[in-house]
């Protein structure tokens, strides 16, 4: 089917201007998913470091003060009150264990009635350092943040303390909170899918009525030109030429 110069401008018009607005589309969805990938990313980061700190810092508090309330007790061998004070401490949140050990790093408490680790000494490396440590010290070990401190009177080291804190509700945390924003993320895709194919179609009409008009303003005077010169091939040579250009058509 052969289709008139008028169609094939307003069809090739069209094209462009639909191409033209899901191009755009494409890339601002494309930078749009790019955005809220890198503040899902950032945000988590961000929030992982600071609820660290945080465990970081109750870690050393309470390793601190258990240190202090520890020390007579484990100067007297008070086993009762030990196990109170390290008891009351495994029950703070994040609280996996508390080892009380004496200066050889054998345990002399871990919080349970029987002591079931009693006399055990642990020899991984954290453990060792952790013996060893001359002040507050802390390591990581896998999911956990160990926290040792030395336990002396004096210049006398009668042992010391650890606590490990899990990173458990730190994960869980984020995890939550990344699964919040990439619902945010997947709602403001779909809202944003949704207003590209509205201006999609606006564009697409807006795009039709700007084709038409374009395309009978291009194609009017081939046709007025194209009536004529069949007019003037039946041998109508007196015909008034009504075309008034200055470009090649005007030539023509």
């Amino acid at each position: 089917m052969k289709l008139r110069l008028q169609t094939k401008y307003s069809l090739t018009i069209l094209s462009l201007v639909t191409a033209i607005v899901l191009i755009l589309g494409g890339v601002l969805l494309f930078y749009f998913k790019a955005s809220m990938h890198d503040m899902t990313k950032t945000s988590s980061e961000t929030m992982a470091s600071d609820l660290l700190e945080q465990l970081k810092k109750r870690g050393e508090i309470l390793t601190r003060f258990l240190a202090q309330n520890t020390t007579n007790a484990l100067y007297q061998y008070d086993m009762e009150t030990i196990y109170e004070i390290i008891t009351a401490a495994k029950q703070q949140k994040d609280v996996v264990y508390v080892y009380l050990y004496d200066a050889s790093g054998k345990i002399i408490h871990d919080g349970t009635k029987e002591i079931l680790l009693f006399n055990k000494v642990f020899d991984d490396d954290v453990s060792k350092k952790a013996v060893a440590a001359q002040e507050l010290l802390m390591q990581d070990k896998e999911d956990i943040i160990d926290v040792a401190m030395p336990i002396t009177i004096g210049s006398e080291l009668l042992g010391g303390i650890r606590v490990g804190l899990t990173l458990k509700s730190i994960n869980d945390d984020i995890s939550k909170m990344r699964s919040s924003l990439n619902a945010i993320s997947e709602k403001g895709m779909r809202k944003n899918l949704f207003a590209m194919v509205l201006i999609t179609l606006g564009f697409s009409v807006f795009g039709m009525i700007l084709a038409l008009f374009i395309a009978r303003a291009l194609s009017q005077p081939i046709k007025v030109l194209s009536s004529l010169s069949q007019r003037i091939g039946r041998g109508e040579y007196d015909v008034d030429i009504p075309v008034e250009h200055s470009d090649e058509i005007g030539e023509l």
